[in-house]
């Protein structure tokens, strides 16, 4: 029990970390920073209670790690991504990959995250597309998350979810850029006030 002691508070402390991030207000938003944060501490776990390998790659702007986002919304695959994989004895990714594109002319944040897992059954794909039946049954968090994104974007975000070519799941979102300010600004009104701010 002493040789583990170092171990244990490490782990006490990441679910505490972790515990706190997931009841943080769901329609705020946090930096992409933050949320890469809560992202080590739900690995840690992860890693505290499988016996298999399982690895985290991360390809990240650094340019954009103070960009807003909803929280979870990588959280939320690496659970998936977790529970969906039982432990085995191959070597299993889990890929984040953060940067700018434009899509019609506007820029986006691109949120793509891959694994080397069993990827999405093709029930739960069409079940996503027309929402509700097994995939929710089977993958609430994703589920919710895209709820979650509805609110917070009013339809200006894009998503897809599809399986790799080598297999796996591939999970993309399209952040507008253009739009940050905005969508932060409505996401912070009380009290039935709107207000806006005008950022530099």
């Amino acid at each position: 029990m002493q040789g583990e002691r170092e171990k244990t508070v490490n782990i006490i402390g990441m679910f505490s970390n972790h515990l706190r991030y997931v009841f943080h207000d769901s329609l705020t938003f946090v930096t992409v920073q933050a949320e890469l944060d809560e992202v080590q501490d739900y690995f840690g776990i992860i890693e505290a209670e499988r016996s298999d390998h399982i690895l985290l790659w991360q390809n990240i702007d650094p340019e954009l790690l103070e960009f807003r986002v909803p929280p979870l919304i990588i959280q939320t695959f690496l659970d998936n991504f977790n529970k969906h994989n039982a432990q085995s004895g191959r070597i299993l990714r889990f890929g984040i990959h953060i940067d700018r594109v434009e899509m019609e002319d506007r820029p986006y944040v691109r949120i793509r995250m891959t694994d080397s897992g069993v990827g999405y059954s093709e029930e739960a794909l069409q079940s996503l597309q027309n929402g509700g039946g097994l995939f929710e049954q089977y993958h609430v968090g994703v589920q919710n998350l895209c709820r979650r994104m509805d609110i917070l974007y009013h339809g200006q975000y894009k998503k897809a979810f599809f399986n790799g070519p080598g297999g796996g799941a591939v999970s993309i979102f399209y952040l507008p850029a253009f739009a940050e300010n905005t969508i932060e600004g409505e996401a912070e009104k009380t009290g039935g006030q709107e207000e806006k701010e005008e950022k530099p």
